[in-house]
């Protein structure tokens, strides 16, 4: 269980760093030179799309843990709930390329 809300808070502390690119760039446009608009507004587009895959993904894996947490007693239900870890932690892998310090700015 620790191992599950460990990862999880690994990759929403992704979505949330993406978020905040995504402010910082959505924030930008208005001050930027006009012929320079368009390609932050692309950015802003790109960002929101792959935010928005992270969130749903999330989503997904954390709902997985919980209903596994909820029928944790037998040893099927633990396999299922170390599944939704690992994918969780793949999950954040993949969020940290996209949003990490090493990923795409």
């Amino acid at each position: 269980m620790v191992d599950a809300l460990g990862t999880a808070d690994s990759a929403a502390a992704e979505l949330r760093r993406g978020a905040e690119r995504l402010i910082a760039v959505e924030a930008a446009i208005p001050h930027a030179p006009a012929g320079e608009k368009a390609a932050l507004r692309s950015d802003v587009e790109r960002l929101r799309a792959e935010l928005d895959e992270g969130v749903d993904g999330y989503g997904a894996l954390v709902a997985a843990a919980g209903r596994a947490v909820a029928a944790s007693g037998a040893s099927e239900q633990k396999h299922l709930l170390q599944d939704a870890t690992d994918r969780l932690a793949g999950l954040a892998d993949g969020l940290r390329e996209l949003f990490g310090p090493e990923g795409r700015r």
